[in-house]
Order: C-alpha cells, then structure tokens, then sequence
C-alpha cells in the first residue's frame, strides 16, 4: 500500500491490426520517425489495498498511413528501492477507414506461380466497408546506376525508377474479401491499391518473383541475383 507509480508510454507503428492477421496497411516505404517517450503525468500512489486506476489518453495522433500502438510502461517503486515494471501494449484507433492487402504466399513468388493478394476495406472500428472502384497497380521496381565526376574522383548514385506492368479495378464487400491474381515476370514489384477518394486511403506492399538473394546491392559492383531453380546439382 501507499507506493509511488511512474511510467512513460511509446506510439509506434504496429505489425497488424487486430482481427486481420497477415493484411497490410499503409505504406511500405513510409519513413517512420523516430518516437519519443512521452512521460505519464500525476500517477496516484497505490490505496490501502494496494492497488491504484488512472486515465492515459494520447493528445495527438501519429501522423502515419500505417496502425498504431501504444506501449504504456509502469513502474512500481517498493519501499525497499527495487522497482516492478509491466508493460501493456494496446492498438490506436485509426482516424479514418484504412485499406488491408494480405499477401497470400510465403516470402517471395516463384517464376510462373500466381501472386494472389485478398483486399479489404476496414472502418476505424474494425468492420469492414463496402467500396467499388478500388484501384490496383502492379509497379514493377528497377534499379541502375549512375557516375558523376566530382573533383578528381568518381562517384555514383543509383537511380530507381517504377514501371507500371498491370492495373484495374476492384469492388469490395463486407461479406469477404476481394480477391487479386497477377502473374508477373521474375523481378521486384509494388502492388498500390488505393481508393476511388481523392483523400481515400492508399496501401503498398513489395514482394520479388524468383528466387532472389536477401540483402541490399547498394553499390555497383553487387547485383541482385536470380537463379532459374531451387536446386543444382555439385558442379
């Protein structure tokens, strides 16, 4: 009874949003910020019983096109010095509806298979809305190099660029999701699907096709590396 309380709490952007394992939302790329901890003001000591309630709220939402969460830390100081610490993780309710695309393979697509993805609509609730006339585009992503003289030495920087290589539409329901079939060539790709809204929600993913190498080829003199089959033989 009668023990001191702080803790602090982290927004950070969150793997999933519940109910919808394996769907993603927002960006791919999107640059995520480095968040700070934000410390929870006048925590009341614990009553006589040993127990305590307070109210956290969030003053501002991350402005970010993928869920949230938020960390909330609590410590507890024992008389004696040593503190207890618990943390609990709770989702942040998104602002507007948001567009959930769910990848449906492991990692990559090999050369020739299909590359399916399920496409829902989600309210900031959790239910699912109805939309028709969602856009997809299929980019496939390239990437080459350029040099520069600069002084009396060289350099380089490497130049990506996007290629659109399939589009259309899709109607959304809420009884299940809408199905998505491709069958790109092996390479690197971004799938966009946004909404018929000017301000509507947009969601990317990036995936390869083939068997591709993991890592970054950041300089010139690295490739990025795709073998015709999943085995060969010694030699």
């Amino acid at each position: 009874s009668h023990l001191m309380l702080e803790g602090d709490m982290l927004v950070a952007p969150a793997a999933e949003r519940p109910g919808y394992p394996g769907y993603r939302f927002g960006l791919a790329d999107e640059d995520v910020a480095e968040h700070e901890r934000t410390p929870l003001a006048d925590l009341p000591q614990t009553d006589d019983n040993g127990a305590a309630s307070f109210a956290v709220s969030l003053d501002k939402m991350p402005d970010s096109s993928r869920p949230q969460e938020a960390q909330i830390v609590v410590r507890m100081a024992e008389s004696g010095g040593r503190a207890v610490e618990r943390k609990l993780v709770l989702p942040v309710m998104p602002r507007a509806a948001m567009l959930g695309v769910k990848p449906l393979f492991d990692g990559s697509v090999a050369e020739g298979d299909k590359a399916g993805f399920d496409v829902v609509l989600v309210a900031p609730d959790g239910t699912r809305l109805a939309q028709p006339g969602v856009r997809y585009e299929l980019m496939k992503l390239e990437q080459r190099y350029q040099w520069y003289r600069q002084g009396s030495s060289w350099e380089y920087e490497p130049i990506k660029s996007t290629r659109r290589v399939a589009d259309g539409d899709l109607d959304l329901a809420t009884d299940a999701p809408a199905r998505l079939t491709l069958a790109p060539q092996p390479g690197r790709y971004r799938l966009d699907v946004r909404s018929p809204d000017v301000n509507g929600p947009l969601t990317s993913l990036s995936f390869d096709v083939g068997f591709y190498s993991d890592g970054g080829a950041d300089t010139p003199d690295l490739l990025e590396t795709s073998i015709d089959k999943p085995d060969y033989r010694a030699g």
